[in-house]
């Protein structure tokens, strides 16, 4: 992410927040991350970013993305994913079981958490690794394709779906976390 404090953070306390709440910020904040990730690899035509966004973003993809990070995860973050994974919500789950969608609601509740304690290292890294889970690679959706709109698979030759590390010959690097995060 390119230099994105929160607007009126970081929070004293991000734990003392419901895990809805903050599945709720964290959605929006990965969302975002996708969305400029997908433009650094080179998509320009909306429609065929918007269809790309979707599949990264999408309740099988976070649960992928949660599935691959639990192994990394501190004893804190693993709790607000469990939080977030046990919360309750209010409305019918629609198109995801319900053990994929309480998957992906403690992935974007651990987001959440990650963005209000304002540990940018951390959510790069979580951004980063989750996005490597739910694309080409991790069985997930692939970027954008620059010239015709068209997703295109990663070949051999690597770049176009790794998010973190080396990019590969002719791949993007992964975004900025921003000034002050090496």
């Amino acid at each position: 992410m390119s230099g994105f404090p929160p607007i009126f953070g970081p929070y004293g306390h991000p734990e003392q927040y419901p895990p809805l709440a903050l599945a709720y910020l964290g959605d929006a904040v990965y969302e975002l991350y996708v969305r400029e990730w997908l433009l650094r690899q080179g998509g320009r035509r909306p429609g065929a970013l918007h269809r790309a966004a979707t599949g990264y973003v999408r309740a099988h993809s976070q649960a992928e993305a949660l599935r691959a990070l639990l192994p990394e995860l501190t004893e804190v973050e693993a709790e607000v994913a469990r939080r977030g994974r046990n919360a309750k919500p209010r409305h019918p789950v629609r198109g995801a079981d319900r053990a994929e969608y309480a998957l992906a609601t403690g992935f974007e509740a651990l987001v959440g958490f990650l963005y209000l304690k304002g540990d940018w290292p951390r959510l790069q890294a979580v951004l980063a690794r989750a996005v490597q889970a739910a694309g080409p690679e991790g069985g997930g959706p692939q970027p954008a394709h620059p010239g015709n709109g068209e997703s295109q698979a990663a070949g051999p030759e690597g770049g176009q779906g790794l998010p973190s590390g080396d990019p590969g010959p002719g791949g993007p690097p992964p975004p900025d976390p921003g000034p002050g995060v090496p």
